[in-house]
């Protein structure tokens, strides 16, 4: 940083000085948040990532595995783009009503679709409905998944109007907040022939609730980012008082 000084008689000195960011994680420094979308990839998922993308920013998508499977250049395109991918299972099931052995069968599945469709394993998962206990997270630890849970759900499918939407979601944000968004919803059962509710409020107002964000200071990154560090296998995150279900 170049620093020059000029005294009452017009003398001018100059005087440049490194600077070291001795931080161990960008968010001690920075005001971070983390916005997070379940259940993807729908049809609207390109239009969430590229509004991120024209911003400068970064989000984390928590994909199910049979949507990957429909759309795999979807979760690649996110990857690619810098965003966070994680998943959401191989169907959108309440996994605490399953044991051990089904819950792992069932996330490395999802896992290995995961694989094929990006290219590397997956680091994360965030359960369905947020519902999970501890040992459907070993059973994640097991495959290789740190489970992520949020401090912040915006209801954004309980919306038809975006601008209220915008509103109402950038009231919850906070330094270090993980927000809990969605691709889409469904209101019948969540599994291979659920019926898709898309959240067309929440792909029309995210581009208001980046600017906004952005103009109050916040640098939105991925949870991983958020974290400062690799997520552990088997740990919970974001998730301080858990109550199972």
């Amino acid at each position: 940083v170049a620093f020059t000084v000029t005294d009452s008689n017009g003398s001018t000195a100059s005087r440049t000085l490194e600077l070291e960011n001795a931080a161990e994680n960008d968010c001690d420094v920075l005001k971070c948040i983390a916005i997070t979308f379940d259940d993807g990839p729908l049809d609207y998922s390109r239009d969430l990532m590229d509004a991120f993308v024209e911003a400068g920013a970064q989000a984390t998508f928590y994909n199910v595995g049979v949507n990957i499977q429909k759309d795999p250049d979807a979760s690649r395109e996110q990857y690619e783009a810098g965003m966070e991918v994680g998943l959401h299972g191989w169907q959108h099931i309440y996994y605490s009503n399953y044991g051990y052995d089904y819950v792992r069968y069932d996330l490395e599945a999802a896992a290995e679709m995961y694989e094929w469709a990006v290219g590397p394993w997956p680091d994360t998962w965030r359960p369905p409905y947020g519902f999970y206990n501890p040992t459907v997270a070993d059973a994640a630890g097991d495959v290789g998944l740190a489970t992520i849970m949020w401090t912040e759900n915006a209801f954004d499918y309980e919306y038809t109007n975006a601008e209220a939407l915008y509103e109402d979601t950038v009231e919850l944000a906070g330094r270090d907040a993980v927000l809990l968004m969605h691709d889409g919803v469904t209101s019948s059962s969540r599994s291979e022939g659920g019926l898709w509710q898309l959240t067309g409020a929440t792909a029309r107002a995210i581009p208001w609730i980046i600017e906004d964000l952005q103009s109050q200071g916040y640098t939105l990154v991925t949870v991983s980012t958020l974290l400062g560090e690799d997520p552990e296998p088997g740990e919970v995150y974001f998730d301080p008082d858990p109550i199972y279900h």
